[in-house]
């Protein structure tokens, strides 16, 4: 910044009246008629600066010389404003959105003993680009809506003043970052399973310039287009088990970031499937070299036509009948030997269960022995135990044709993938230690007997967070007891050597007194 002065310089008088210069006499004031003397200066030196001045207000100067004799007459009356480059402006700010950045400032505290003619608006592109003259702009304005700019890119500005003489410095640098709403998520599909479906997407090709944040999701009946819920997550992915096999659902998902929401996607239907039930009604009818089997349609196809039905015979696939077929008989028996047969029915998804066994015995009276594993065990629950999850469970209401020889629980981890087996016990009580470390966990139990595995219980779920999981056992766990223990032991030794010693001196003193005699 240039120094706040009016800068006045002369040239020597050309006759200096025969003496030698003493000194030269500056006069100031702020009209021209009236100049009041200010300065004496050296005669060696004809310039002088004057800082007593205030900024853009006029002043007159005029000079004499003075020798030995006098003081010459004044000099030519000269005017001056003093003017020096402002300050800069302040409280540079940005204000981001959808294809703009909004840049406002306030104007400098000095002028520069000026007005300000102009701003000269700076931006650069990037986190390290180079800076370039962005917009000139009048003295009036105080801020500029910056259009030419690209959602997801980053942007900084630098502003400075001009008051036609001078360049102020440029002010504090602000960022700009302006966004738009994401781009709809892409590739989303629905996978079947047995009374869920597993929505799936990826992620959108542009996020609008912030992170997405979280997915919404609509579900509907496909067939009718009645709305059913919506839900919000920050996943790729929903398990839904709010479903009912054989019937479709349609799915479409929006991506969400601090700006807004994406459209919608295309709808995609999903239709959850599982395994059909047992075929209901089997009997069997035995006679001279032959087994005669039948049945009727199960109750439920798992949400997919069956296709038709198989038939074991002591374990080994016999024949598979289409649809059509409730009978089959077996002439390939013999007589007098008891034979064990299993009838199923199946769907694209898979086979029924294998649970109800039918014996047949040719030749001899008819035997009808059906066999069923218990039901479902009833008000399956949870607690927290130290970090452990600790299951618990009702006896089923139906037992089955035989007593329940125990129960076996299942487990998965998060809400994808498969249950797996993870405990066979004889109490309707199970404790989980694996699931000790934070994480969501789905638990579902079975009752069996010896005629087979019943159904399992619906799914319950248990979150562990991080202060509820279990911590290892501090160590004055073990070393209070250690402690205790130790003290007591020594405790024992000492009252029992005061004890000996006791003993020892009343057997001593007698013999003593017997020396002295």
């Amino acid at each position: 910044m240039e120094s706040k002065h009016n800068h006045l310089e002369w040239d020597p008088p050309e006759d200096i009246g025969g003496s030698s210069l003493q000194n030269y006499l500056i006069y100031r004031g702020t009209r021209s008629d009236d100049l009041k003397f200010l300065y004496f200066q050296a005669p060696s030196q004809t310039f002088k600066d004057d800082g007593s001045v205030e900024p853009g207000r006029m002043y007159y100067y005029a000079v004499t010389a003075r020798n030995k004799v006098g003081e010459s007459p004044f000099s030519e009356v000269v005017s001056s404003i003093m003017r020096y480059a402002p300050t800069q402006p302040l409280n540079l700010s940005a204000i981001s959105g959808m294809g703009f950045v909004n840049v406002s400032w306030i104007a400098p505290v000095d002028n520069g003993g000026s007005d300000i003619l102009r701003y000269e608006l700076y931006r650069s592109e990037g986190t390290d680009g180079e800076y370039s003259l962005l917009v000139s702009l009048s003295n009036i304005s105080l801020y500029f809506n910056d259009t030419s700019v690209n959602n997801g890119v980053p942007y900084n500005y630098k502003i400075r003043g001009n008051n036609s003489f001078f360049d102020s410095v440029f002010s504090n640098v602000v960022s700009g970052y302006p966004a738009t709403v994401p781009d709809g998520p892409s590739d989303l599909e629905v996978v079947s399973g047995d009374n869920y479906l597993d929505v799936r997407w990826d992620v959108p090709a542009f996020d609008g310039g912030y992170p997405v944040t979280s997915y919404m999701i609509e579900k509907v009946h496909f067939d009718n287009g009645t709305f059913i819920e919506k839900f919000q997550t920050s996943s790729l992915s929903v398990n839904d088990t709010n479903v009912t096999n054989g019937v479709r659902y349609g799915y479409r998902v929006r991506a969400i970031n601090q700006i807004g929401s994406s459209p919608f996607t295309d709808w995609v239907e999903g239709k959850p499937i599982g395994v059909p039930s047992i075929p209901i009604g089997g009997n069997v009818r035995s006679g001279d070299g032959y087994v005669q089997l039948n049945w009727q349609m199960p109750e439920s196809d798992g949400g997919s036509p069956v296709i038709g039905f198989r038939v074991y015979r002591n374990g080994t696939l016999m024949r598979d009948l289409e649809l059509s077929i409730l009978s089959y008989n077996d002439t390939t028996v013999e007589n007098g030997k008891v034979y064990e047969y299993i009838i199923t029915s199946f769907n694209e998804k898979g086979e029924s269960p294998r649970i109800v066994i039918l014996y047949g015995h040719p030749k001899g009276s008819t035997i009808i022995i059906e066999k069923h594993p218990p039901g479902v065990p009833g008000n399956l629950r949870y607690q927290l135990n130290q970090g452990k999850i600790v299951l618990n469970w009702d006896e089923p209401e139906y037992k089955g044709t035989s007593e329940i020889i125990g129960y076996l629980v299942y487990m998965k981890v998060g809400d994808h993938g498969e249950f797996d087996l993870v405990g066979r016990v004889k109490v309707r009580s199970f404790v989980d230690t694996n699931g000790t470390v934070p994480g969501i966990y789905y638990y579902r139990v079975s009752a069996f007997s010896s005629d087979g595995e019943g159904n399992r219980t619906d799914p319950v779920r248990v979150e562990i967070k991080d202060e509820e999981a279990s911590k290892p056992t501090p160590i004055w766990f073990y070393l209070v007891p250690a402690v205790v223990l130790i003290c007591l032991v020594i405790l024992i030794a000492v009252v029992l050597v005061v004890k000996r010693r006791g003993a020892e001196q009343k057997v001593l003193a007698p013999q003593g007194h017997i020396a002295e005699e």
